[in-house]
């Protein structure tokens, strides 16, 4: 009989973990380790390990893409991680080409729908183990600008508080023009453009 061991470096296992590291395996090594204490499930197929619980928002992005998949984070949360907004986020905000969804572990972790010609521009990271795909800080704000019907309002823009030193001198305009030509959306011009007006760009 196969011995099934814990990986020491990862918070998640999965069922494609246990596929791509033993070929075949016997789906009742889950039930063991709930019922030992050694895992906790999260979602069908994806189980935490509790010696190594999530500590940080970070921790929950891993998480966040393999709870409802495809998706990436991004929007709130991207924006937040790249310090491009100011607010703490206790909601892990990600995009998805399959309906909109919520779910709970411990955060809340919520998913917006989006075309599947705009499921791009983001980067994958490696966190205790596990990749993750966040949307890198360009495709975010394009993101929450096709999201969020508020956008064009320059009071809401302003109230955001979005970092205009970000906005000035790390943001690659020329990479979120790029992205405009891609997506051909008069309405996400717009709003993009109500943006640079509010902050002066």
């Amino acid at each position: 009989m196969t011995k099934y061991e814990l990986p020491k470096d990862r918070i998640l296992i999965t069922t494609d973990y246990m596929r791509k590291k033993y070929g075949s395996y016997d789906p009742n090594v889950f039930r063991r380790w709930v019922d030992q204490g050694k895992v906790e499930k999260v979602r069908n197929g994806v189980y935490c390990k509790t010696d190594v619980s999530p500590s940080s928002l970070v921790d929950y992005f891993v998480i966040a893409n393999h709870i409802y998949e495809p998706s990436y984070v991004s929007t709130y949360t991207a924006l937040r991680y790249w310090d491009v907004i100011p607010e703490v986020v206790r909601i892990v905000t990600s995009v998805t080409t399959k309906k909109t969804a919520a779910f709970e572990y411990k955060v809340r972790m919520t998913y917006q729908q989006i075309k599947p010609t705009y499921f791009f521009g983001y980067e994958w990271v490696t966190w205790t183990g596990e990749p993750y795909k966040v949307a890198n800080r360009e495709k975010a704000m394009i993101d929450l600008a096709y999201l969020e019907p508020l956008f064009s309002d320059q009071d809401w823009l302003y109230e955001m508080r979005f970092d205009e030193d970000v906005l000035k001198e790390e943001y690659r305009w020329d990479l979120v023009e790029h992205y405009l030509d891609i997506l051909q959306s008069k309405t996400l011009r717009k709003k993009i453009a109500a943006l640079q007006k509010c902050y002066g760009l």
